[in-house]
């Protein structure tokens, strides 16, 4: 996955002149650039917990993590180590999921005229 945190909310090419008023527009951007970096750190934190999740169930690093999330889940009742492992996981996948849904609605906002 390849980044982009200079990514505008709206590329040049579909701007969307005088729908949403330039106060709104700026406050967008600004709360865009934001959760681009928060998108970043929740991405590396869920690789970090992709590979603790692998250490921890014995999988190699290139397992897929939906072989290695099977395994966790039926490991995870015997050793401490794999549930804690399995726990920051999803916390870091739901922390994923949220930005995600943030960026979203960002730019639902944006190119959505004012009413």
């Amino acid at each position: 996955m390849r980044f982009d945190l200079d990514e505008p909310l709206i590329p040049d090419d579909h701007a969307l002149h005088g729908l949403v008023d330039p106060a709104t527009m700026a406050a967008l951007e600004q709360e865009w650039k934001a959760a681009k970096v928060d998108q970043w750190c929740a991405v590396a934190a869920l690789r970090q917990a992709a590979a603790a999740l692998r250490s921890a169930t014995g999988r190699p690093n290139a397992a897929p993590i939906e072989f290695v999330l099977t395994d966790a889940e039926h490991k995870a009742t015997d050793s401490n180590r794999v549930r804690r492992a399995l726990t920051a996981y999803h916390q870091a996948a739901t922390l994923y999921e949220g930005v995600r849904v943030h960026l979203a609605d960002l730019r639902n906002r944006a190119t959505a005229p004012d009413r």
